[in-house]
């Protein structure tokens, strides 16, 4: 497992396995498809991906909502995904847990599966208020109370020193799934060090996460000048219960 590999892995969290129907034959076939709103995006990292790992044709279409999928019918792809990555196959990922193949690997490897996760699952939230500003990776399980894939992401980034913490994610479109959404969270010197250590290879990712590291380096180092202006910050934090709350506080019974 390379870096490539170990970032494609979780960049699948926007992607599925299906079967397509072929006319002619009176078969269908397995495709592995990965969708971003970024078509260059898609050609840029995850064909090169499809191309120099597995030597494999792809092709891109366009479908709903101004979203674009980038698919290969390629074997060896197909085999990857599904016996070392344990990939659910006409299945949600609700039940889909990091794949063992990646929780022995060393460091530099789980960066590349944590970014990888970032640039399928993730956001960066800007505001002029320090403690406003965070980011986010989503991800939805069949289970209350519980997430292993981000408790496993958070104890991958606390190897690298990136602290996180787990919420319940109460964001919109949850309304229409059944299943609990959860959010993993960094802040402040976190981000600075995300930015560091891991990034994005999603371009409009890694512009913003550009855009707030710069403005959190600034801030923070201003706020460490000023000591009465760093407590003061801290303290509206400290008093924000609602992003505060833990990840079972905030679950419904």
């Amino acid at each position: 497992m390379n870096k490539n590999l170990a970032y494609f892995a979780e960049i699948l969290r926007d992607g599925s396995v299906y079967f397509s129907a072929n006319k002619k034959e009176g078969k269908e076939f397995p495709k592995t498809a990965v969708c971003s709103k970024n078509k260059d995006f898609l050609l840029r990292v995850i064909g090169k991906i499809f191309s120099f790992e597995f030597s494999a044709k792809f092709n891109t279409s366009s479908f709903k909502n101004h979203n674009f999928k980038i698919e290969t019918s390629d074997k060896d792809v197909l085999e990857f995904v599904t016996n070392e990555l344990k990939f659910p196959i006409k299945s949600q990922q609700i039940h889909w847990k990091t794949p063992t193949a990646i929780l022995s690997l060393n460091k530099e490897i789980h960066k590349n599966y944590i970014k990888g996760f970032f640039d399928a699952e993730g956001t960066v939230i800007t505001s002029d208020k320090i403690y406003n500003c965070c980011v986010r990776i989503y991800q939805s399980w069949h289970e209350y109370n519980l997430c292993p894939p981000l408790e496993d992401i958070k104890f991958m980034l606390e190897n690298i020193d990136i602290k996180s913490n787990i919420a319940y994610a109460n964001i919109p479109h949850e309304k229409k799934n059944k299943f609990p959404c959860y959010a993993l969270i960094l802040r402040r010197e976190n981000i600075l060090k995300f930015y560091e250590s891991i990034n994005s290879l999603h371009p409009e990712k890694s512009m913003k996460l550009l855009v707030l590291y710069n403005f959190l380096k600034n801030r923070l180092q201003v706020a460490k000048m000023d000591g009465s202006k760093l407590r003061t910050e801290t303290s509206d934090y400290e008093s924000n219960k609602v992003e505060r709350r833990s990840v079972w506080a905030e679950a419904p019974v």
